[in-house]
C-alpha cells in the first residue's frame, strides 16, 4: 500500500491503545472503542474510509481529521490528494507521541493534541 512503513513501527501497549506487526500487518486495537482492531495495510480499509473523497478533497488546500489512530488517513490525504496542509486531532497524548516516534508520517501533517 505504501502509506506505513512498517520498518519504523514497533509492537506498543498504551494506556488507551495497542499496537502490532503480526504476520508483516499492522494491528491497531484502541481500548477506546469495544473490539476494535483494524488491519491497516489492507487496501480495502483505505477504499471503505475514502470512498468518494479523493475529488472532493483535490479542492481543498487544507483538511481537519479528526482521530490519528496509526495515521494511515493521513498519510493518504498527503499521498492522494492536492491538500497542502492536513491537520490532525487526537485527544491521545501517548498515541501522538507513539506514532510521531515511528517517523514515518508526511511533512504536510500537523498533529495536534486536544478533545473535539
Amino acid at each position: 500500500m505504501g502509506y506505513l512503513n512498517n520498518q519504523n513501527i514497533e509492537n506498543k501497549i498504551g494506556a488507551n491503545f495497542e499496537i502490532e506487526l503480526v504476520d508483516d500487518n499492522v494491528v491497531f486495537k484502541s481500548k477506546r472503542e469495544k473490539d476494535y482492531q483494524g488491519y491497516f495495510n489492507d487496501n480495502t480499509y483505505i477504499e471503505f474510509m475514502t470512498k468518494g473523497l479523493q475529488s472532493k478533497l483535490n479542492e481543498l488546500n487544507s483538511v481537519l481529521i479528526v482521530g490519528l489512530g496509526i495515521g494511515v488517513i493521513p498519510q493518504w490525504v498527503a499521498y492522494e490528494t492536492n491538500c497542502q496542509i492536513i491537520d490532525v486531532l487526537d485527544i491521545d497524548n501517548e498515541l501522538i507521541n507513539t506514532i510521531s516516534s515511528f517517523n514515518y508520517l508526511s511533512d504536510k501533517i500537523n498533529i495536534i493534541q486536544g478533545d473535539v
